[in-house]
């Protein structure tokens, strides 16, 4: 079982540079961030693109997260509150003719692991398009965390069929340098 921890997905300068890197290259306009918890990384991409989803299946954590959104006089962003993948599937047709989408996926619960439903989501409604960073994964070679779930590691072997059906010929990176929370982050492009 996963614990909700405190949520610092931004607190990565490589991070947050390699992000706006692919924001610009790839003409990302929306970012829908699963596992919102308390908005930090929500707030980070609503300096980066014209809009953010957050996503959380936690009232609590949103109320929390909008409370820091709401202080920091941004308007670009908006929380769903819900099963992430369900939420996928309502939001993903009303945002996608915004511009290109990048999701982010951190969402972890308690009594269920919803990134494989997830990315299932993202393939039936927006396959071959946008770009999937999955947070919390296990990077091939490197010493930063990633999650486990019921014994299951995050790592590519895990999401490999989800992802094949989002996009057949994906192609799958790694950050190489991590510091702050010191986890692992994956960057998946059709």
């Amino acid at each position: 079982m996963l614990i909700r921890q405190p949520h610092f997905a931004l607190d990565d300068p490589f991070l947050v540079e390699r992000l706006h890197r692919i924001i610009s290259d790839y003409g990302i306009h929306t970012v829908v961030e699963t596992g919102t918890n308390e908005g930090k990384s929500t707030l980070g991409f609503s300096a980066m693109v014209r809009l953010v989803v957050g996503v959380d299946n936690d009232p609590e954590c949103l109320m929390s997260a909008g409370g820091l959104l709401v202080g920091s006089g941004r308007e670009n962003w908006r929380l769903e509150v819900g099963s992430s993948p369900g939420v996928l599937r309502r939001v993903i047709p009303e945002v996608s003719g915004l511009g290109n989408i990048l999701f982010f996926l951190d969402a972890h619960w308690e009594g269920y692991w919803p990134l494989l439903d997830e990315i299932e989501a993202i393939g039936d409604l927006y396959a071959g398009r946008g770009v999937v960073v999955i947070h919390d994964m296990r990077v091939p070679g490197r010493d930063f965390g990633y999650d486990r779930y019921g014994g299951q590691p995050l790592e590519y072997d895990y999401v490999a069929a989800a992802l094949t059906r989002w996009s057949r010929g994906h192609v799958v990176e790694y950050n190489t340098e991590a510091v702050g929370s010191r986890v692992g982050v994956g960057f998946v492009f059709p």
